[in-house]
């Protein structure tokens, strides 16, 4: 995580530095540079102008250093509700909350974005107020201004893997198998909940002038990990570590942050394909060197069939395609941060057991703490060990070209165990 930076705040709400400056005045109309050695690719439009919303948290930031080393992205806004930390030199920043409509419509009008990115999200344990606010209404409101804007082109939604029902399987689940959840699922957290809604509400704004799509992660780790590096070192830190609770067989997915940047960008960037190759050609009246090239790709792609590559409206799944059973995923982390224990010195612990004794501590605190605390491990935290969440990735290999980066996965999660010790 990079040093917060003193910052002040000018008239119009963008952020400006006060020593490093890393982000771009708009009075200088500074452009930054961009790698001259890496020509423009010719199947994909231009990112143009992009807005990264929530791009000063863990995922956000990856995706802004991305973007910026990215010779097809335009210049990059960054909008957020505390937007002095984890800057990057040559992006702008803007205070800003999503939810706030007045305020996302002046920030559009100013920016101009082509794409979209939404990744504003509250932490998991926020309370259902704040949650819906931000990831219900605050995704309304996005999408309202979005759709009157002819500039905006394209939106990615970072959506959950946690969004859709637990369904203990014996293959990979599909995007079409999952089932969301909506408001009046029951046994899931308002956390889950509120992506699903958001989720949906993304999807169902698709339409010919504006492409959506969204993204559904699980668990993210790597540098700057916030959660879970931090929690499982927290886990070996107090003994834990040398406990099994169950059988260790059931899988779960996890994704190194640096595979879930790469979708970002591969998702964003077929959407635009796609709406090159569906939407109508017009004269831009600018004939002259390299424009009857432009035209005939233009034409060529709208000569493609659409539905094969349909990418708008259209949910994936992104993990490291590795999935693994938890504590098979826990010790590769523990191991790294020097842990020798030998299988042998491992309690194994009955899943059941954990759960008599997890709904025996819910009516403990509920008697003792008149409901007003709960246990840190709950009942359904226990169950859920033994559900998993096993995802496939093939439509996001097929439709988007994303191949998850093992090599870089095994780096990412040693680097994020050296900085969360």
């Amino acid at each position: 995580m990079m040093e917060e930076r003193p910052v002040t705040m000018a008239e119009d709400g963008s952020v400006r530095a006060t020593e490093a400056r890393p982000v771009i005045e708009e009075a200088q109309g500074a452009e930054r540079s961009r790698p001259s050695e890496v020509p423009p690719s010719p199947l994909f439009p231009v990112l143009g102008s992009v807005m990264v919303i929530g791009g000063c948290g863990f995922v956000g930031s990856h995706l802004v250093a991305t973007l910026l080393s990215d010779p097809e992205c335009g210049h990059i806004s960054v909008v957020s509700r505390h937007p002095s930390v984890n800057q990057h030199q040559g992006a702008s920043y803007f205070q800003g909350d999503i939810s706030n409509e007045t305020r996302m419509r002046e920030l559009l009008f100013k920016i101009e974005p082509r794409v979209i990115f939404h990744l504003a999200s509250p932490r998991p344990e926020a309370s259902a107020e704040v949650l819906k606010k931000t990831n219900i209404q605050g995704t309304e409101v996005l999408l309202r201004c979005a759709l009157k804007l002819p500039f905006v082109r394209a939106v990615v939604y970072t959506s959950s893997a946690e969004a859709f029902e637990i369904v203990p399987t014996k293959a990979p689940l599909a995007e079409n198998e999952s089932t969301l959840l909506t408001a009046k699922s029951r046994g899931y957290s308002w956390h889950q909940k509120s992506k699903a809604i958001a989720d949906a509400k993304v999807l169902g704004a698709n339409s010919l002038t504006l492409r959506s799509a969204v993204l559904r992660i699980p668990n993210v780790y790597g540098e700057g990990d916030p959660f879970v590096i931090p929690e499982i070192l927290r886990m070996m830190r107090v003994g834990k570590h040398t406990m099994q609770i169950g059988k260790n067989e059931v899988l779960f997915e996890h994704v190194w942050v640096g595979n879930v940047v790469r979708a970002h960008v591969l998702c964003a960037k077929a959407l635009l394909q796609h709406r090159a190759a569906t939407s109508p050609i017009e004269p831009s009246g600018h004939e002259g060197s390299g424009h009857e090239e432009q035209v005939e790709r233009e034409k060529a792609l709208q000569t493609r069939d659409g539905e094969v590559g349909k990418v708008d409206g259209e949910a994936f799944n992104i993990t490291d395609g590795t999935p693994l059973p938890f504590y098979t995923f826990a010790r590769k982390i523990w191991y790294s941060a020097g842990d020798r224990t030998e299988e042998a010195d491992i309690r194994h612990v009955s899943m059941w057991l954990v759960v008599v004794t997890a709904w025996l501590n819910v009516v403990f605190y509920f008697v003792f703490t008149l409901g007003m605390k709960e246990p840190e491990v709950g009942p359904g935290d226990a169950i859920n060990l033994e559900k998993g969440r096993w995802l496939s990735i093939e439509k996001a290999r097929r439709m988007l070209g994303f191949v998850p980066d093992v090599g870089g996965a095994e780096e990412g999660l040693r680097r994020g165990v050296e900085g969360g010790r």
